[in-house]
């Protein structure tokens, strides 16, 4: 059985079954709803005097009605003005879909490390971050639209940032993609310090390799947070006549390892 979504309307309730992949049908001004907004958008549209883009033509797509349920035929006409009207009047349910997220910060060239990623996506829908092409968390968007995954910790250089949605058992296209690019000074790979800050990232050396403790006492101090991003490795040497490399954390150690980016110790 579909799931179905309810979204409340001026004038009754429409419930829409979810298509995989696909934006609400009929809602063309992307705010997760089906309301006479959009039906003032879509006459806007048939009338030529706006053009909508991809994601508004696949939520624009209504019609024609076939035993009773929308069947959109791939073209945008006054027919799918009317079974629009005619759904937010209550008297035509749509199929539906999720909307796609939008990713809309961090970018550009930062030092900053670990960032927060925030964005936009619909109330209550379930939200996958991508870096690099790796799941590296799942968030709940708010009432009020946004979410934030804080303390991602990222690598050296180019980092791409996108996410999905997820709400009743279907799931978005991908978001828009972000480019972050850290550009802070590469972290010696002996005994790496932590930070001056309450939180420390130590990402995958430049160039390969990995970081190694020698000392037999390295402590992440109560207060302090270290952060091992996928593809870190961590070794721990033992030195001549010394009890050799150790860690112990009375802070906090966050191993952020992820499907095909493991971080290893």
């Amino acid at each position: 059985m579909s799931a179905r979504r309810c979204a409340a309307l001026l004038l009754a309730a429409v419930c829409v079954s979810a298509t995989a992949g696909a934006a609400i049908p009929g809602d063309l001004n992307l705010d997760c709803k089906v309301d006479t907004a959009d039906t003032f958008v879509l006459s806007r549209a048939v009338m030529g005097v706006i053009t909508l883009d991809a994601e508004q033509q696949d939520a624009a797509d209504v019609a024609p009605i076939v035993s009773g349920a929308s069947s959109p035929d791939g073209s945008i006409t006054v027919a799918d003005l009317v079974v629009l009207l005619r759904a937010v009047a209550g008297l035509q349910a749509l199929p539906g879909g999720v909307n796609v997220p939008s990713v809309s910060s961090p970018s550009g060239n930062l030092t900053e490390n670990p960032i927060t990623v925030t964005g936009v996506a619909c109330p209550g829908d379930v939200v996958k971050l991508y870096v690099n092409g790796l799941v590296r968390g799942t968030v709940v968007a708010a009432a009020d639209r946004s979410f934030a995954f804080p303390l991602v910790g990222i690598g050296y250089d180019t980092n791409t940032l996108k996410a999905k949605a997820t709400a009743y058992g279907e799931t978005s296209a991908f978001s828009n993609e972000l480019s972050v690019n850290n550009t802070s000074a590469s972290i010696t790979t002996t005994n790496p310090p932590l930070g001056s800050g309450a939180v420390t990232v130590w990402p995958p050396p430049r160039g390969g390799g990995y970081y190694e403790l020698t000392t037999a006492n390295f402590v992440i101090p109560s207060g302090k947070t270290l952060i091992l991003p996928p593809g870190t490795v961590l070794r721990f040497q033992t030195g001549s006549g010394a009890a050799g490399g150790g860690l112990e954390v009375a802070g906090r150690l966050l191993v952020q390892g992820a499907l095909g980016g493991v971080v290893t110790l």
